[in-house]
């Protein structure tokens, strides 16, 4: 298996979840504590926790390119509003660069991405724009459909994937028969011009993901997984579906780790977010996490929590050296996590763990420990704490006020040096560790 940066520029942090496999960790970590005691010291107390926060409103994510170039996609508020990009002082979170508002489009939080070739590119609205690290706008292009485009991905050998959101949207609802099916783009990362195109017959909400020369589309019943040949020509190579249980809806982005894909299902209800999403589930059939072996073509389940009505809007997290597999429900604040089995894939995984926690946006690994960054948010103090959790325990190993008032439920990242970067719709926070 290649690098799943192939494509992208090689910082620590240069796309979304750390690269499109969604592993939500770094594939090239920075300078970060190498020690194998992190954990036990952080607990105690040997480290010095700094937070420092800034509120920037409608923040999606941050990306870091050379050393000290940290990128911050936001957007205005409001439908069919403009994005731009902030160029941020790495320690203070100061904004030091800006680019002009960049073309959007029907509004859902899009994505921004280095490329291999040096150049930032941003999908945004029905937008692709192409700007130099200076953040000078050197191209864009209108996408086809009048739909949000939310995400992209690019390949190893340079193209960006990118495709139509089929879901509702806060104040614009849409039944499950009325939703748009999906649409995939190849586009040429030079001219930003398509190069083929592939349509499915399902909507999709969730966002792409890619291993190799393969890409994986969750739709609102089926995982796809699309191939690319070497002419550039997008085929459907396989179709699992997922949706199996009555009332249940469908999934969000998946995790691609070798032959095993994982996913979360009930996204429905994900519009209603109102500053979080505690109690906003309106499907049926208890949350699963969704395993997928793709060998096999099986497709296994486990509740998250065995209660109705649950929700999440985010992928669950794999960590493929400790085997573990751990998903969550936004809507009745669960965290569990289960143990995988890979030589025995069609049974039940055990819980290793389950634990009450609001817990709402994509997760962060921290490097060279067994320290996932979690969040719990308190509605009544109306303040999103972040946890650090033992993977294998679920043990509580640190707690930190990020000052955002409302819950995430976007992307974290990891920072140059022994930091790590939190964005909310209202807050961009970074966390330090010193001795």
């Amino acid at each position: 298996m290649r690098s799943p940066l192939s494509g992208y520029f090689q910082s620590h942090w240069s796309c979304e979840d750390g690269g499109p496999n969604r592993e939500q960790r770094s594939q090239n970590p920075s300078n970060w504590w190498d020690s194998g005691n992190f954990a036990s010291e952080l607990q105690a107390g040997n480290f010095k926790i700094q937070v420092t926060s800034r509120v920037l409103p409608v923040a999606t994510m941050v990306v870091t390119r050379d050393p000290g170039e940290l990128y911050l996609l936001r957007h205005n508020p409001g439908d069919s509003s403009p994005c731009f990009v902030d160029k941020l002082d790495p320690i203070t979170l100061e904004t030091i660069g800006k680019s002009g508002e960049l073309p959007g489009g029907p509004t859902w939080p899009g994505s921004i991405g280095v490329h291999a070739n040096g150049y930032i590119y941003v999908v945004f609205g029905n937008h692709l724009h192409k700007l130099d690290n200076n953040l000078t706008l050197v191209s864009s292009k209108s996408l086809p459909k009048e739909s949000p485009y939310n995400g992209f991905i690019i390949l190893d050998n340079g193209n960006i994937v990118t495709k139509n959101f089929g879901g509702s949207r806060p104040f614009h609802k849409i039944s499950p028969e009325d939703r748009e099916r999906c649409q995939v783009l190849l586009i040429d990362p030079n001219s930003l011009d398509t190069i083929d195109s592939v349509e499915l017959e399902e909507a999709s909400i969730a966002r792409l993901s890619a291993n190799d020369d393969n890409i994986f589309i969750v739709g609102d019943k089926s995982l796809f997984v699309i191939r690319v040949d070497i002419q550039g020509h997008l085929s459907i190579f396989k179709k699992l579906t997922y949706l199996n249980f009555e009332g249940q809806s469908y999934g969000w982005d998946c995790v691609v780790r070798n032959n095993s894909v994982w996913l979360l299902d009930n996204g429905d209800g994900s519009e209603k977010y109102n500053g979080s999403l505690i109690s906003q589930g309106v499907s049926k059939s208890p949350l699963h996490l969704v395993h997928f072996d793709l060998d096999q073509e099986i497709v296994h389940f486990e509740e998250i929590c065995g209660i109705q009505n649950g929700l999440i809007a985010n992928p669950p997290y794999f960590d493929s050296e400790a085997s573990v597999a751990i998903g969550f429900d936004s809507s009745n604040g669960y965290l569990s996590a289960f143990k995988f089995d890979r030589n025995n894939v069609d049974s039940k995984m055990p819980k290793l763990w389950s634990k009450k926690q609001n817990h709402g946006s994509h997760f962060l690994k921290l490097p060279n420990s067994p320290l996932i960054v979690t969040a719990d948010y308190d509605p009544l103090e109306m303040k999103e704490w972040l946890v650090l959790l033992d993977l294998m325990t679920g043990k509580e190993m640190a707690r930190i006020d990020s000052t955002s008032p409302l819950q995430s439920v976007i992307f974290p990242a990891l920072g140059f040096k022994n930091d790590f970067y939190w964005c909310s719709f209202s807050n961009v926070t970074r966390v330090s560790f010193e001795k």
